[in-house]
């Protein structure tokens, strides 16, 4: 029997309610505010509108709209359907948006975060995360081929035929994902990082720092490095902790993988299962985050990409064979 499941889920965030929580306080109350007026209102709540609808059902309505759009809160959606023919297919998207003033207290164990500027102004360090990241897509899928004995066809199919062409299946897992935020140091000495502080750039004013293009074509330039400039000595620069308009490359990875299971033996106790991987099947270079030490003339990489992301390999296959008893 298809069945298809919708699981709709909320994320909690308490770094994300601390810097709207007034905001989304203030829209309720006004809500049940408006909500007061309405109910001195004669016959109001007796009304109906379009194709029926009660005007309670029509508030309520808007204030869960109201909450989805206005509030902070990471939305998550995860949708799951099995398949007669011995399938599934999972679906999860989550959207969501992370800030905070630091992202870490040992930043000399994990470098390429946002470090602090201002030790004496925390509120001025309140920006991004720097593991931000606001949309990810995860796409599963099993699929056993409806193909030999009793399957959709060949349903008829015995024997030696029933073992070459029954058992084929294929699954895969499919991941988009939007890239980690940019982070900027200023590389021109400042008397700032005199007392344990440290340096960010200027933004000049009116420069869009974005480029368009494809991710290979940005290689060289992965943004206009011409919009930033180094601040004035023992002056804190104006770029935010992590940058809100520039992200790395981001995820988008297929792995494959293509099966067939067999079974033997008197009673079909015994089986064996060949399996064969494709990793990154396309081949996608996922590529590193750019240089992004400013204003210093010893650095002539600022803005260039010259390596690709950690931890990523091109396209990898590997085969397996799996006894079952």
């Amino acid at each position: 029997m298809n069945e298809t499941i919708l699981v709709p889920a909320t994320v909690s965030a308490p770094c994300l309610a601390r810097g709207r929580l007034g905001f989304g306080f203030g829209r309720r109350f006004f809500f049940l505010f408006i909500c007061g007026l309405l109910w001195i209102v004669p016959g109001f709540w007796n009304r109906t509108f379009l194709y029926g609808v009660a005007a309670w059902d029509c508030l309520l309505l808007l204030a869960w709209i109201a909450d989805f759009l206005w509030l902070p809160k990471p939305r998550q959606l995860t949708v799951q359907r099995r398949f007669a023919e011995a399938g599934s297919l999972l679906v999860a998207y989550t959207n969501a948006k992370l800030i905070s003033d630091t992202d870490t207290l040992t930043a000399w164990l994990e470098p390429g975060v946002g470090g602090i500027q201002d030790n004496n102004n925390l509120r001025g360090e309140r920006s991004l995360s720097s593991q931000d990241v606001p949309q990810r897509l995860v796409i599963s899928y099993v699929l056993d081929i409806p193909v030999g004995k009793g399957k959709r066809y060949l349903a008829g199919a015995g024997g030696t035929l029933d073992k070459i062409v029954g058992g084929w299946g294929i699954d895969d897992v499919t991941i988009f994902q939007r890239g980690f935020p940019l982070v900027f140091t200023n590389g021109q000495v400042n008397g700032t990082t005199l007392f344990g502080g440290g340096s960010r750039p200027d933004i000049v004013p009116g420069c869009s720092a974005t480029l368009a293009g494809s991710a290979t074509s940005r290689l060289g330039g992965w943004f206009d490095t011409a919009c930033f400039a180094a601040p004035a000595d023992f002056k804190f620069g104006d770029e935010a902790r992590v940058d809100p308009r520039l992200r790395s490359d981001g995820i988008a990875n297929f792995d494959v993988a293509i099966f067939k299971r067999t079974r033997f033996g008197s009673d079909e106790r015994l089986g064996l299962e060949f399996r064969t991987e494709f990793l990154n099947i396309f081949n996608r270079t996922q590529f590193a985050p750019p240089n992004t030490v400013c204003c210093t003339a010893n650095n002539q990489n600022f803005g260039v990409i010259t390596a690709t992301a950690q931890g990523t390999n091109p396209r990898l296959v590997q085969f397996a064979l799996k006894f079952l008893f």
